[in-house]
């Protein structure tokens, strides 16, 4: 009796003992597979590693480089947007005699002063600049220029001792005014839309011609009088007037110059 159960039991290992050793067999196959697939898989190499880095560092220095030091553009807004408010100043002294406008216009004379030579050692540090260095030179001497305008006008009267009660004093003033208005709005734009910056330029260039307009004008009935001195004094102010329109249109055709190169 037991030696017939052992032969069954030796039957049955028998014939399990094919099965379990074809499934260690695959399983030793597929764990043979996930190790070549392994070792066949391309691992970086260290040295692509450290390119990578490299190139991260050296495009971060780059970019660090040739970025601006400087806003150019906000310095020359903030400039223009004095001059502004100097012109301003001059057509309420012009306007009403006011002491007070007087000096303030002195005041926003010598702040545009400080303004442009802040802007100036700006430009001296500043590898990279918006666009051209001289034509941001060039811009910020003509703004000066106009408000330097402005001053000269007050001082021509304190030192002939007029009181501003010309009708073409007034007249000239505001059309300054609109000039350097269109001027500053170009500068808001510059580097927005070039279209609308062009064509603020375009406008701030024509009020030369309407002021030389009226100061021709303002001249013939000038010299239709007989006071001499009256003559003279009061052309000095005509005069210096013009040459802020002057000093406006120049700004605005170097502004056109700009933003055709920008374009």
């Amino acid at each position: 009796m037991a030696n017939d159960q052992s032969k069954r039991e030796s039957e049955q290992n028998s014939q399990i003992s094919p099965t379990k050793n074809l499934k260690e067999q695959i399983k030793q196959e597929i764990k043979q597979e996930l190790r070549d697939e392994l070792e066949s898989t391309p691992k970086p190499h260290p040295t692509d590693v450290d390119v990578d880095v490299v190139k991260k560092k050296e495009s971060g220095w780059l970019s660090k480089l040739f970025e601006p030091k400087h806003d150019f553009y906000a310095l020359l807004r903030e400039q223009s947007q004095t001059t502004l408010s100097g012109m301003l100043a001059l057509q309420s002294y012009l306007t009403t005699g006011s002491l007070e406008n007087k000096q303030k216009v002195r005041d926003l004379e010598s702040a545009a002063d400080e303004q442009k030579l802040s802007l100036e050692k700006k430009l001296n540090d500043s590898f990279v600049t918006p666009f051209d260095r001289e034509d941001i030179y060039d811009i910020a001497v003509f703004l000066d220029e106009i408000i330097n305008a402005a001053k000269a006008t007050v001082r021509e009267m304190d030192a002939m001792q007029m009181h501003p009660s010309d009708p073409a004093f007034i007249e000239m003033a505001e059309i300054l005014v609109e000039g350097t208005r269109c001027i500053n709005s170009s500068f808001h734009q510059l580097n927005r839309n070039h279209k609308e910056a062009y064509e603020f330029a375009q406008l701030a260039r024509k009020s030369e011609n309407r002021l030389g307009k009226t100061y021709r004008v303002a001249m013939s009935e000038l010299f239709a009088q007989d006071d001499i001195k009256l003559i003279f004094k009061t052309t000095e102010i005509y005069r210096s007037l013009l040459y802020a329109s002057e000093r406006i249109n120049l700004l605005g055709e170097k502004l056109l110059h700009v933003i055709v190169k920008m374009s």
